[in-house]
Order: C-alpha cells, then sequence, then structure tokens
C-alpha cells in the first residue's frame, strides 16, 4: 500500500478543521498505511416514530502508527446526496468527538469509534436513503502536529437494513 495524502503540520486544537486547504489530496482507505478504518451505515424502523426510519454511520478506526495521536478529531465531509437524503445541512461536516473533549490514541489503545445518528426520514423512502452512498465519505483526521486526509469509497461502506 502507498501513503499518498497531503501531510500538513501544525493544525492546531483551536483551527476549524471543516475548513479545508485549497489543494488537498484524499488517500482512499484502502491505500493508507496510516489507519484501518471499517464504515457501516444502519438503516432500521425508528424506534419511536411510527412510519419513519433512522439512519446511523458507524466508523470504526484503529491507529496503525506507533506513536500517540494526543487530541485527536476527525471532520467528516458527507458527499452532497448523501447530506440532502440525510437532511445534513448544507456545507455542515460533523467534527467528532462532538462534546469538545481532549481524546487521545496510543499504541496501547489504537482503537476508537464515532457514530452519527441522522434525522428521521420516511421508511418507504428506505431504498433511497440506501442508494445515496454513492460517492466517497471523506474525512479530515487532525492531531497535535499532523494530519490525515482520508476517504471512504462507496464500495467500503456496508450498508445493512435491519426490520421493517
Amino acid at each position: 500500500m502507498v501513503f499518498i495524502a497531503a501531510t500538513l503540520v501544525g493544525c492546531g486544537a483551536k483551527d476549524d478543521i471543516t475548513q479545508l486547504p485549497e489543494a488537498v489530496t484524499f488517500t482512499p482507505i484502502t491505500e493508507t498505511t496510516d489507519f484501518a478504518i471499517d464504515t457501516e451505515l444502519v438503516l432500521e424502523p425508528h424506534p419511536e416514530e411510527a412510519a419513519k426510519g433512522q439512519a446511523t454511520l458507524q466508523f470504526r478506526f484503529e491507529s496503525l502508527m506507533e506513536e500517540d495521536l494526543t487530541d485527536l478529531r476527525v471532520a467528516v465531509f458527507y458527499p452532497e446526496q448523501m447530506a440532502h437524503r440525510m437532511l445534513i445541512p448544507e456545507k455542515d461536516a460533523p467534527v467528532f468527538p462532538i462534546s469538545g473533549r481532549r481524546f487521545d490514541v496510543t499504541p496501547s489503545q489504537p482503537a476508537w469509534r464515532i457514530t452519527h445518528t441522522f434525522a428521521p426520514f420516511d421508511w418507504d423512502q428506505v431504498e433511497t436513503v440506501r442508494d445515496a452512498v454513492l460517492n466517497p465519505i471523506r474525512l479530515r483526521i487532525v492531531w497535535e502536529g499532523d494530519e490525515r486526509f482520508l476517504e471512504v469509497p462507496p464500495s467500503e461502506i456496508r450498508v445493512r437494513t435491519q426490520g421493517g
């Protein structure tokens, strides 16, 4: 595997990581040697609203680097058609951890998860929601002194429909 992502040093904790540099290259997760990322979109009937569905995107990350990643944050950039279908406000890139608390990854504890649950949708539109994963989801992973720009191609996003 070849690592070809742009690496920019010095992205501080106060920087807005949802603002991308002009000339940035996103590396497919199938080509990175720094992280292993599993992604799954789960579609299921909403537990409280009849005839509605609930979509949850789950990321499982594992650092493959032999170094501490201090004050780690992840910005998620959804493709336009997915953002539209999932009712994500335009140009809204959520940053995790949402709480803003400090989050560190170490070689002895390299794995972490983030989960994003979207606004309810009409359950009869579940196939349309399923088909919204047409383009890569882009990630900006930032930690003290470094960052990576990665993308999750649609072929690497498992989509699972439960119930209904």
